[in-house]
């Protein structure tokens, strides 16, 4: 899928979600810092599609969310706050339905902050996605 303004390519060929495991997750070391317990901030340059956060979620609640996990994405694109919290993008046909209830649960904090919080099975928060 093509960015509607901008004509780039959101991923690669490979597909939306191997390329945000591979080159996001498994690329940074991520999960070891997870696996370790210690708390993890993340900055994502823009919140796109949503694949690089949620694929860092599921990184993180594989590893048993031991510490927190802030995730910071800098995304002034307001339509696809909307798009991503209705569930019905068609790029979330296959999605998790784990996916779409957490972003679901988006909500607007003020005119730029938009704040989401998925708990884990032990301590950790998602928090600011």
């Amino acid at each position: 899928m093509a960015h509607p303004e901008h004509s780039e390519w959101y991923h690669s060929m490979a597909g939306a979600l191997t390329e945000a495991r591979h080159l996001y997750v498994v690329a940074s070391g991520i999960r070891s810092e997870f696996e370790r317990g210690s708390g993890v901030r993340v900055v994502d340059v823009g919140l796109g599609l949503g694949y690089n956060a949620l694929a860092t979620v599921d990184a993180w609640l594989q590893s048993g969310a031991k510490a927190h996990l802030q995730i910071l994405s800098l995304e002034n694109d307001e339509a696809l706050f909307h798009a991503l919290r209705s569930g019905n993008a068609p790029w979330q046909i296959a999605w998790n339905p784990f996916w779409i209830e957490a972003l679901k649960g988006l909500r607007r904090e003020s005119s730029n902050l938009w704040r989401g919080v998925i708990r884990g099975q032990a301590v950790g928060n998602l928090i600011g996605l």
